[in-house]
């Protein structure tokens, strides 16, 4: 399984230090697992936590909302992108900066079919 935690969220201007564990604004933890389930296939989980204020629920409802239209969107390009993988195999990919993760996790599964 491979996985990724997120820590993020926001605060007011001169609120506070972000290296202050109890500073006010909002936090939100994210945790993304992703684990084979064939050679073609994953199961893909995700979950977020937050510091809700007592006062504005439905900001933390809308959070919630937006982060799971924002993986449904997701899903449909990277399932798209898969399908073009499979489709036109070998075909050499373009790696940018923001790749660097998904890319080192495909060389370590790579050596490990070798092995």
């Amino acid at each position: 399984m491979s996985h990724c935690r997120i820590w993020t969220g926001a605060m007011d201007e001169g609120a506070g230090s972000l290296d202050d564990p109890e500073r006010s604004g909002f936090h939100m933890r994210g945790f993304h697992g992703v684990t084979p389930e064939t050679d073609g296939s994953a199961h893909y989980f995700w979950t977020i936590a937050t510091n809700p204020h007592p006062d504005k629920q439905d900001v933390t409802r809308l959070v919630v909302d937006q982060t799971a239209a924002t993986f449904e969107e997701d899903k449909v390009i990277i399932e798209a992108q898969w399908q073009n993988q499979q489709r036109f195999p070998g075909r050499p990919q373009v790696a940018i900066h923001v790749d660097v993760g998904p890319n080192r996790a495909r060389r370590v599964v790579q050596g490990l079919q070798r092995n």
